[in-house]
């Protein structure tokens, strides 16, 4: 192609020399005459005037001009010759004309400049001009040697110069006429070459991606069989160990097809490019505790230890997309504990040196699986591959590795067969304040400088446990089992002692005891989530606290905190950072998540009439929901909107409630506290409390039991959940007399609903239990109450009220989650983070701009299932 182009601009230098050859040129013609000597008179004259203006002589320095006598045609002219500047032309023939009115211009088209004329014998003689006042002496040619040379346009034939220019051009043509067939087959051959091999490269993508649907189909007809299996065989005993057995098959499975559907849907997206990163402020801690759970959840009972070794340089607060790296890290630690039959899997999290304004995370997950050989590194990010012909790896890494680069970051893996692997990720995030020392501040100072033992029958998890209560300036020893059982002096001499629950022996238990007897020491149990949960509260008395393993510094934080506060009296509150979880309160005992129980409708709930129900809830659409499930069900029911509400409708003396169902998150007071507040009055002690949250970590819902509440559900609320809840502590009371349901605007049932972009309508249906109905009153009463958001969100933001401005966004997110309506939650969510970062106004209008088009889509697909 460089050939190619160098060939044309030779070709157009060449055009533009001949060109310039040809080009025209203008002659000022002075006068004519039958004598050449008399016009030699005038062409003294004008040269003597020429000379004496200085513009004109500089012009024609510059532009090589004479003035000449010559012959044309019958007639001898003076002329000046040659001119090619129209401006020095004007300004030449202005000068002429001063002294020769009748000078003119003539225009060559494509003439040569005359030829000069040989010198002729003269002779010398004395003659009087008239113009002038002097005898001048001037040359006459001899008469009879005169020679006539004709210097004019030639009437036949052409220039030589011409013929030569014509030449070159053509063969110059002829040249790259050759030179571009020359090109043009060369092309025509890549072009052949390419097209086949992508039209081989497309047959083995087809026949790899039909591959992939058949892996798929597998993957997805295993667990289906074996639900299909495990159900008939429920059916056909009684309620027994078996039947809890194949329950907890059916879980797994079922866990298993919702992996491999989801991890197919982001395989296509990614296919398509249509996964867009948020950009938002997340702490790491909390990504760290869901991935915890989902990981531990998966493999728990087989025996493996999974770590987090958390140095102390990495911030607790980053601004990027919290969920894809949660995902990524989701996926790689699972794939770890798939391949890994016994020892540990360990996330390993350093700070790199910040580049380009960005801090530089290294993530590092290692394991002591099967290890992989180093010939199938690039295999196992593509997709089903296998590690070593063993076990597949479906999906995930190739995912994973896909994001990794979206995020702008990078992946490497290091192996060695049978003894494990190491994939270490770079991910560049930002902060909010890139220069912040201080990552977690604690109260008061004298949270500090305590001295812990560890015991602990792993020596890896010890370490980053050691690493992290060391991040809080405390004296940190480990010991092993047997080192206790020889030498327990340190048990007595430490302020805390943290033993895990593998260690926690009956010998250590016995051992403990004497601890507690004789000394004011602290004793924390160290669980696992990798193992199945079981009941401590037995051990009341010989733990002041339990944590479970992979542990984070948010956590670390929230145990020092507890486990001092009440011997620590003056503190700080400004700055301080808020605890996560309560430690001491998961002593108490083991709390499940409330079963879902089948088949309710909104209809079913009709069972409970006559009770009276209060809902703390400060979300809008949250509070139309609950209460159009319970339309018509004869269940009264009173609303709060923030703790203070829930309060004084508790203590109102005209109410007395059945049930109250406590949001956690809200503005003026948040629902622990409104829980404490109503648990500190014994009159209410038999009133059940059921938090309504989207935490799920084992502490952080202790928390919520030791504060007095009797369950929790999870959000978005499946109705099946409630209705389970309803029956456990609703008692049976009298019949009221039912409220007339309302009726349904929207009309639904028979309605086809569908998963779109902008709103995935089926998804939210299942979400109500599958009740059209209800379905359909959500979506009324969304569009009914944000029809205006955008204008109501406009006027918040110039008016500079951004505090409501978030309330609305947040209020938004929720619902739109309940609906089905994904890409609003997350332009919700960047309006809420560009809220509270306090971006300039430009900025956050263009937000709005996008928050405002998304919520349009969604009003519009909405309305489509509303009469």
């Amino acid at each position: 192609m460089q050939y190619y182009k160098l060939i044309i601009t030779a070709l157009v230098a060449m055009a533009s020399l001949a060109l310039m050859a040809a080009e025209p040129y203008m002659n000022i013609v002075v006068a004519a005459g039958n004598s050449k000597a008399e016009m030699d008179i005038y062409v003294h004259t004008l040269k003597r005037k020429f000379a004496e203006d200085p513009a004109i002589a500089e012009a024609q320095a510059k532009e090589h001009f004479e003035v000449v006598s010559r012959r044309s045609g019958r007639h001898y002219i003076t002329s000046v010759e040659p001119l090619r500047d129209s401006e020095v032309v004007s300004r030449v023939l202005e000068k002429v004309q001063r002294s020769f009115p009748d000078a003119y211009v003539y225009t060559h088209r494509g003439d040569e400049v005359p030829a000069a004329e040989p010198e002729p014998k003269v002779e010398v003689k004395t003659i009087y001009v008239p113009a002038e006042p002097e005898i001048k002496t001037v040359y006459i040619p001899a008469a009879p040697e005169v020679k006539t040379i004709y210097v004019d346009r030639p009437s036949k034939g052409i220039p030589s110069e011409k013929i030569l220019i014509a030449l070159v051009i053509l063969g110059a043509l002829l040249l790259l006429l050759i030179l571009f067939a020359l090109y043009q087959k060369q092309k025509l051959s890549k072009i052949s070459r390419v097209l086949k091999k992508e039209h081989e490269e497309l047959e083995q993508m087809l026949e790899h991606q039909e591959d992939i649907m058949v892996n798929v189909g597998e993957k997805i007809r295993q667990p289906a069989k074996e639900i299909n299996t495990s159900s008939e065989k429920i059916l056909q005993t009684q309620l027994d160990p078996e039947q809890s057995r194949e329950l907890e098959k059916i879980k797994h499975s079922d866990e298993l097809l919702l992996d491999i559907t989801n991890d197919l849907i982001d395989f296509l997206n990614l296919k398509s490019d249509k996964v867009k990163l948020r950009h938002e402020l997340f702490n790491i801690n909390n990504v760290l505790d869901e991935m915890a759970g989902t990981v531990s959840s998966r493999a728990r009972g087989r025996g493996v230890e999974f770590i987090f070794d958390i140095e102390k340089g990495v911030p607790a607060k980053f601004i990027g997309d919290s969920l894809r790296l949660g995902q990524v890290l989701t996926n790689l630690m699972s794939n770890a504990m798939k391949f890994t039959e016994a020892g540990e899997v360990k996330l390993h999290i350093r700070r790199l040196p910040d580049k380009g304004g960005k801090v530089m995370l290294e993530f590092i997950i290692s394991d002591t699986g099967i290890g992989i050989d180093p010939k199938r590194f690039n295999d196992i990010f593509e997709p089903f591959s296998s590690a070593n012909d063993l076990k597949e790896t479906g999906l995930g890494l190739y995912i994973s590795r896909a994001l990794i680069g979206m995020m702008g970051g990078a992946i490497e893996i290091k192996s060695v067969i049978s003894k494990g692997s190491d994939f270490i990720l770079t991910i560049p995030l930002e902060v909010p304040d890139v220069n912040e020392k201080r990552h977690y501040r604690l109260p008061a100072k004298a949270f500090t400088g305590h001295s812990f033992v560890i015991v602990e029958v792993q020596p890896t998890a010890a370490d980053a446990l050691k690493k992290m209560l060391e991040y809080f300036k405390n004296d940190v020893s480990v010991r092993s089992l047997g080192a206790i059982r020889n030498k327990s002096d340190i048990l007595f001499e430490s302020e805390v002692v943290i033993i895990a629950e593998d260690a926690f022996t009956p010998d250590v238990q016995a051992l403990i005891k004497r601890v507690k007897s004789e000394t004011d020491n602290k004793v924390v149990l160290a669980g696992s989530m990798m193992n199945e949960p079981h009941d401590v509260s037995g051990l009341k008395s010989l733990i002041d606290a339990r944590i479970m393993k992979p542990l984070n510094l948010q956590r670390i934080y929230d145990l020092i905190v507890d486990l001092f506060e009440d011997s620590i009296k003056e503190v700080d509150t400004e700055g301080v950072t808020p605890r996560h979880t309560s430690p001491k309160a998961i002593t108490e005992q083991h709390y499940e998540d409330v079963p879902e129980t089948p088949n309710i409708t909104k209809q079913s709930f009709s069972a409970f009439a006559g009770a009276s129900v209060l809902i703390v809830e400060d979300n809008l659409i949250n509070q139309k929901v609950l209460l159009s499930l319970f339309n018509g069900s004869g269940i009264r029911v009173t609303m709060a909107s923030d703790g203070v509400e829930a309060l004084e409708a508790v203590q109102d003396p005209k109410n007395r409630f059945d049930l109250v169902l406590m949001d956690i998150n809200m503005p003026v007071m948040d629902g622990y506290e409104a829980t404490r507040h109503i648990r500190s009055d014994a009159q209410y002690d038999d009133m059940p409390i059921v938090s309504l949250t989207g935490l799920g970590l084992p502490e952080e819902i202790a928390k919520m039991y030791a504060l007095g509440m009797n369950a929790h559900l999870t959000k978005p609320v499946q109705v099946g959940r409630l209705y389970t809840v309803f029956s456990r502590f609703v008692k049976a009371v009298a019949p009221a007399a039912k409220t007339p349901a309302r009726t349904a605007t929207s009309p639904l049932k028979g309605t086809t609903f569908a998963n779109t972009e902008v709103l995935a309508a089926k998804d939210g249906l299942m979400r109500a239990s599958g009740d059209a109905e209800l379905y359909g009153e959500i979506l009324e009463e969304y569009v009914t109450l944000y029809a205006s958001a955008d204008q109501t969100l406009e006027v918040f933001i110039k008016t500079g009220n951004f505090d409501a401005a978030k309330k609305l966004a947040h209020d938004i997110k929720g619902v739109s989650a309940n609906i089905g309506a994904t890409h609003m939650v997350q332009v919700s969510e960047a309006l809420n983070v560009g809220l509270s970062r306090n971006l300039e106004n430009s900025k956050l209008l263009a937000l709005k701009s996008d928050f405002d088009r998304h919520l349009h889509d969604v009003l519009k697909e909405a309305r489509k299932y509303l009469p």
